[in-house]
C-alpha cells in the first residue's frame, strides 16, 4: 500500500551553511519504513520512518534550496511533499565595498593627509563561513604617510591584508603587522588593528550588511635608529562602509 505523502514541511533553522526542517505524516495510513530527502530533485539523504526532521549542514552561504520529502514503504513510494524553498544566509560582506575613511588622529609632524581629511577607497572582502560563524580576508587601503614629493598618486595609499574574525555580538576584528610608518627614513613594522560592525537596522533579512562602521588604529613602537629615536605613536582612522 502506498504511504501517505509527507505534509507540513516547516523550516526550523537556517544558517549560512545549513538548513533544518521537519514534517508530519498521517496517523491512519501505514507507517513508512523510511523517508528520502531531495534538494532540487537530487536525493541527498534517507532517514528512518520514525524520523520527522532533517538537517543539511553541507550547504554554501547564499545558496538556494528546494527540499521535498518522499515516504517509502517497501516497494511503494508516496508522491513528493510540497516543497520547502528559500536560501541560506549571506556572509556579512562579499566582494567590493566602498569605504569612506577619515583620519581622526595623527602624530605631530606626521606626513600624509591632515586630520579630518576624507578619502573614498574600495576594500575587497573574501568570507569563509561555517554555520553562523564567518571569517573574512580583507584587502584594504589606507591613506599613507606620503610626503609632498611623492611622485605617484598610487603611492598615496597603503595596501595591506588582514583576517577578521566575528564575535557573538556581530562585530569583526583583526590585527596584522606591516610597515606603515618610518623613522629617520627607515620603515617601521607597525601593528594595524581593524574593527568593523554593522550600522543598526542596516542588515538584510539574509544577513548581509548594507552599511557598516568601524575604525583602524596603526600603532608604531618606540624605535631607535643610529643614535636617534622615534617615540611610540599612532594613527586612527574612522570607517564608513557600504555594499
Amino acid at each position: 500500500m502506498v504511504p501517505a505523502t509527507p505534509a507540513g514541511l516547516i523550516l526550523t533553522q537556517a544558517t549560512r551553511t545549513s538548513v533544518a526542517f521537519r514534517w508530519s505524516s498521517s496517523s491512519t495510513d501505514p507507517a513508512p519504513t523510511s523517508y528520502r530527502i531531495f534538494n532540487a530533485g537530487k536525493a541527498v539523504a534517507t532517514v528512518s520512518g520514525a524520523t520527522h526532521s532533517y538537517l543539511d549542514a553541507g550547504l554554501a552561504p547564499q545558496t538556494y534550496y528546494h527540499f521535498t520529502v518522499v515516504a517509502v514503504a517497501g516497494d511503494h513510494k508516496s508522491a513528493p511533499s510540497a516543497a520547502l524553498m528559500g536560501s541560506t544566509l549571506s556572509p556579512p560582506l562579499t566582494s567590493h565595498a566602498q569605504v569612506q575613511i577619515t583620519l581622526r588622529k595623527a602624530p605631530a609632524g606626521s606626513t600624509g593627509p591632515a586630520v579630518g581629511v576624507v578619502s573614498i577607497v574600495a576594500w575587497t572582502f573574501h568570507p569563509s563561513c561555517r554555520l553562523n560563524d564567518c571569517r573574512m580576508r580583507v584587502k584594504a587601503l589606507l591613506p599613507g604617510t606620503f610626503s609632498a614629493s611623492t611622485p605617484s598618486a598610487s603611492r598615496r595609499y597603503f595596501l595591506f591584508r588582514v583576517k577578521l574574525t566575528g564575535s557573538t555580538r556581530g562585530r569583526y576584528s583583526g590585527k596584522v603587522k606591516r610597515k606603515f610608518s618610518s623613522c629617520g627614513g627607515t620603515r617601521v613594522t607597525d601593528t594595524i588593528t581593524v574593527r568593523i560592525a554593522p550600522k543598526r537596522g542596516e542588515i538584510t533579512p539574509g544577513g548581509e550588511w548594507l552599511f557598516w562602521t568601524g575604525h583602524v588604529v596603526v600603532a608604531a613602537p618606540y624605535t631607535s635608529i643610529s643614535g636617534a629615536y622615534c617615540p611610540a605613536q599612532s594613527w586612527k582612522f574612522s570607517l564608513l562602509g557600504s555594499k
